[in-house]
């Protein structure tokens, strides 16, 4: 279904007068800023552009009751802050319920605030309040030049504010920590450290509220503190969980007993009524045939061999796609099979019609312009003129760069920009429809297994089995890596100690992005 299509069908749902429906769609479509994809099948949207007309679903028809979880999780800065002016706009008259996992929304539009941990509410009430009762203060951030004196800072502070804390000291850059009972000697602190800033060595200074993500944090310690105490009371009453299951069992038992012996004078009772009624169907009378393998009605042979031969057939598709030869097969009919390990100097260069940055084009220069055998001994991953297009719509746009060993290297861009198209050619969820990447020495045409069997990766929606818990969904990436099978148990503990997974181990739900990002390392 298509955006409009689907806004539509909502609106339909939820009783919205069909007189009122197509503005109703055209108002929606205008307010999530989503008119050039209003004719766009939802499959084709990017992450954050779903979100939107998740959002826009939600609010359509008038609902008075609006659940938003996490609404804005996929979306760039500009998108979620966008998405905060849509919901204050549709706020009136309206209960809406909203989880996120960004404590700056939680802040901007939450009238109050529940923080949960362990399936219960740890605290609950106005930004205001938590901050005031979870908070630690203020933090007063100096900017120190080469002439300060710290110990004599510290002091001219204390001066005002006793009980001030240092609390970080990192590079030129100084914290410290001053409570909320204080703030009416805020004002001579920072006139009297103005005044005196070239003394004291301050080249800059500027204070700021206890944030809600720090209140998030200290809630958490607070439940992981409780918890411990938590665990002996828990197991005081396994004994009386499990008498509470033996007499579930129990009533179970004498169910099923209840009902074998009520149904065992039935059967025949409905078999004998069902004859009477086969005799006097007429015309609609099947056939009896003891033979249930039979080719003829009603025999179910010609479903099994049809069933067979369909699955020869995908299974036959199946290793085509797995082994490359449908990409290569591609390739070669775009003209593109020619390229092995390395390329030509200038193979892939054209002309940037567009205005390049010229940091921009001097990667491209030296991507483009340089043997590859030199590349990949500087870069682990080179990337040389790369494009994608969906039919007219060209969404990666011939990129190059390269990302040397050891680097983070950051792809920033707005929904739609390309960055999930660009990553999906790397591991070979896509065809590239031009250009070329090498991770190491190996092509992503011509060696896509050997660059899969050297990448992790963590796709922007989780891939996970939800009927694996997270132990078996790490050992069996473990085995298909090749760790070997006595050193299995001890890489997986190691990965949940690691990324803090080991109370949800053995748990088909929880921290998702935590496990995803588990597979992805290097085993």
């Amino acid at each position: 279904m298509t955006v409009t299509e689907h806004l539509d069908f909502f609106a339909s749902l939820k009783g919205c007068p069909k007189s009122a429906i197509k503005q109703e769609v055209e108002n929606m479509i205008v307010t999530l800023g989503l008119e050039t994809k209003r004719d766009s099948f939802s499959s084709t949207l990017s992450g954050g552009q779903k979100r939107k007309l998740s959002v826009g679903i939600a609010l359509i028809g008038g609902s008075k009751t609006i659940i938003l979880d996490e609404p804005t999780s996929g979306m760039d800065p500009a998108a979620r802050r966008q998405t905060w002016d849509i919901l204050q706009k549709f706020r009136k008259g309206r209960v809406m319920i909203l989880s996120t996992h960004f404590m700056d929304e939680a802040d901007l539009l939450g009238d109050r605030i529940a923080i949960m941990a362990e399936g219960v509410v740890k605290c609950c009430g106005t930004s205001l309040f938590l901050k005031k009762t979870f908070g630690a203060g203020y933090h007063l951030v100096i900017v120190k030049n080469s002439s300060c004196n710290v110990p004599n800072l510290t002091l001219a502070i204390q001066n005002h504010i006793p009980s001030a804390i240092l609390e970080s000291e990192i590079s030129a850059e100084l914290s410290y920590l001053l409570p909320f009972e204080e703030s009416s000697k805020f004002e001579d602190l920072f006139i009297d450290i103005e005044s005196r800033s070239s003394q004291l060595g301050i080249s800059s200074f500027g204070a700021s509220a206890t944030t809600m993500e720090e209140v998030f944090f200290k809630v958490g310690e607070h439940g992981s503190d409780e918890g411990s105490g938590d665990s002996p009371s828990s197991f005081e009453n396994l004994g009386y969980e499990d008498k509470a299951m033996n007499g579930r069992d129990h009533s179970l038992k004498n169910g099923i007993e209840t009902a074998n012996g009520t149904s065992a004078g039935i059967p025949m009772k409905n078999i004998t009524n069902a004859g009477k009624f086969i005799g006097r169907c007429g015309d609609t009378c099947i056939e009896f045939n003891e033979n249930y393998l039979a080719w003829e009605l009603p025999g179910i042979g010609r479903y099994l061999i049809f069933m067979a031969i369909q699955g020869l057939v995908y299974l036959f598709l199946l290793f085509l796609i797995e082994s490359g030869v449908i990409n290569q097969f591609i390739y070669c009919m775009k003209g593109q099979n020619n390229i092995s390990v390395g390329f030509e100097t200038g193979m892939y260069e054209k002309v940037v019609e567009e205005q390049e940055d010229d940091d921009v084009s001097a990667e491209r220069k030296r991507i483009t312009n340089t043997p590859l055998e030199n590349l990949l001994e500087t870069d682990s991953l080179v990337i040389q003129g790369l494009s994608k297009q969906y039919g007219g719509y060209k969404a990666v746009d011939n990129i190059s760069f390269g990302i040397s060993n050891q680097e983070c290297f950051g792809l920033l861009g707005q929904n739609g920009a390309g960055k999930t198209s660009t990553f999906k050619m790397l591991t070979g969820d896509l065809t590239v429809t031009s250009g070329n990447a090498y991770l190491h020495v190996y092509d992503i045409k011509q060696h896509l297994k050997q660059v899969q069997q050297n990448m992790g990766y963590c796709p922007q929606f989780d891939a996970l089995i939800d009927q694996m818990t997270g132990r078996e969904t790490l050992t069996m990436y473990a085995r298909l890596r090749g760790v070997t099978e006595h050193q299995i148990k001890h890489v997986v503990n190691e990965l949940l100690d690691v990324m803090t997974l080991r109370k949800y181990a053995d748990k088909q739900c929880g921290q998702y992005r935590y496990l995803s990002y588990s597979l992805s390392l290097k085993w």
